[in-house]
């Protein structure tokens, strides 16, 4: 719920997400090639947002108007800036819907392909995928592209996020980040029965000299670190993220340039459900 929330007010995802991740668009292209997705086909997008995977990712284009997207987002702002984008470019053939990946209101065998983009870590994801499988036909394809857990040791990360980094050291434990390891998703893909597992990783560079638009796209917008927040009364959440801003500018003036990376690590899974 949380996440949803955010969602909802994150009205510059689109504008953050190109700036912050310099290689986003590009990875959204390659997805759509590596699964596999041809003109034609009848495609199911998970966890849409505002289309950029649709449009500006170019899934809308290759499927053409003889196939059929249908898109879906727990968010309900999301897709209406999503509907709205639709609109203004005049494409017919995409649909979209609010909804979950855990419950797809779909018959059984509905699609040729489905598919999501930086979705599957915000989802229980047996249940996610149990879903995928059940409404794609015998055959097709089943991928996901999404962030891996991320090395926060640099001494820039130590620094600027130390009072989050503190909330969990009074636990004795990690920070909750809802990311998956390497093997995770792999797994998950096989235990729901689906076949010819394949997975790659990427490394993709995440700058963090922005300080104010660092934590408004990460902390505010995606949700990172927000089981962390959640356990706090707004004001004193509020207050850390203010805090976060001021200590991110006192970073970025230390630190130099070069240095304000974050080497993220991602991965793309596709199966075939036989």
């Amino acid at each position: 719920m949380l996440h949803l929330f955010q969602f909802n007010l994150f009205d510059d995802f689109e504008k953050l997400a190109e700036e912050l991740w310099p290689e986003s668009m590009m990875l959204r292209r390659s997805f759509i090639d590596f699964a596999g997705i041809k003109p034609g086909m009848k495609v199911l997008e998970l966890g849409c947002a505002n289309g950029l995977l649709t449009f500006e990712g170019e899934l809308a284009d290759r499927v053409g108007p003889e196939g059929r997207v249908i898109s879906i987002d727990p968010s309900p702002a999301m897709i209406a800036r999503a509907e709205a984008k639709r609109k203004e470019l005049g494409i017919d053939w995409v649909e979209f819907y609010q909804g979950k990946a855990e419950e797809l209101p779909f018959e059984d065998e509905s699609f040729d392909a489905v598919i999501g983009f930086a979705f599957l870590h915000f989802t229980d994801c047996k249940s996610a995928l149990e879903e995928m499988r059940r409404v794609t036909r015998y055959g097709g394809t089943i991928a996901s592209f999404h962030p891996l857990k991320v090395n926060l040791n640099a001494p820039f990360f130590q620094e600027w996020f130390s009072p989050i980094l503190e909330l969990a050291a009074k636990r004795k434990e990690p920070p909750k980040d809802f990311l998956f390891h390497p093997e995770e998703v792999p797994e998950h893909f096989r235990r729901v029965g689906l076949k010819q597992v394949q997975h790659e990783e990427i490394i993709s560079p995440a700058p963090f000299n922005q300080p104010e638009k660092v934590v408004q796209h990460y902390v505010q917008g995606l949700g990172w670190f927000q089981e962390e927040l959640g356990e706090l009364p707004w004001r004193a959440r509020q207050e850390i993220i203010e805090t976060l801003k001021k200590r991110g500018r006192e970073v970025c003036n230390k630190f130099p340039k070069e240095e304000l990376f974050m080497r993220w690590p991602a991965q793309r899974v596709k199966a075939q459900r036989c």
